[in-house]
């Protein structure tokens, strides 16, 4: 699946200081639900078009064709389309592409320009109701991103270390785990399991 690039205030960084030109900026509306779903996909791809003509247009001696590839690309990426948000940003410059899923609903938009538009993001980093989950367990780690509307989980790179095992390596085992009293405020004790990953009360 295309990689998904989590959005922060250094990515924002990052892309307005891009001084390689053209920057094309992609903003649109998609859908967690059939039968709009089904859609983006269409939707896209005549951004896309949009994409094309405005390079031709405003740049003509930039290389269109490896400028869409990745357009392209995510387009043709039916696991990428099967888990979507409320909106994307497709963010792209020579040697340089983004995909930015957004919780909050953003209009259809494409600009090709000197620089890219970065409002939709900055002002998704500004809602006061964001905020993020990460859910552990011994055996799998999740991320989720949401507000008020929604809570989907974000896709973390194939790198990513998803268990406690591999982040911390084998020396976290059940072995170095111990058991210890705890009291609590009413007095009564209760069983704390006390490893190097923090404490379960029981």
């Amino acid at each position: 699946m295309m990689t998904v690039t989590p959005l922060t205030k250094d990515l924002i960084h990052e892309l307005l200081a891009v001084s390689e030109v053209p920057c094309i900026s992609l903003y649109m509306p998609t859908h967690r639900s059939h039968p709009e779903k089904m859609q983006d996909v269409i939707r896209y791809k005549n951004l896309v078009k949009q994409v094309e003509e405005s390079l031709t247009e405003k740049y003509p001696d930039a290389d269109v064709q490896k400028l869409q590839k990745p357009f392209h690309t995510l387009a043709e990426d039916p696991e990428f389309w099967n888990h979507n948000s409320i909106g994307i940003g497709v963010l792209c410059a020579p040697g340089l592409f983004e995909v930015i899923r957004l919780q909050t609903p953003v209009k259809e938009l494409v600009i090709v320009a000197d620089n890219f538009h970065t409002k939709p993001l900055r002002h998704y980093l500004q809602s006061a109701d964001r905020y993020q989950v990460l859910a552990l367990t011994m055996d799998d780690i999740h991320l989720f991103e949401g507000n008020r509307q929604s809570l989907p989980e974000i896709a973390l790179p194939d790198d990513f270390p998803k268990t406690i095992t591999k982040a911390l390596g084998e020396e976290l085992t059940d072995e170095h785990i111990t058991a210890a009293s705890y009291g609590g405020v009413s007095g009564e004790s209760s069983s704390m399991h006390n490893g190097q990953g923090g404490y379960t009360f029981h």
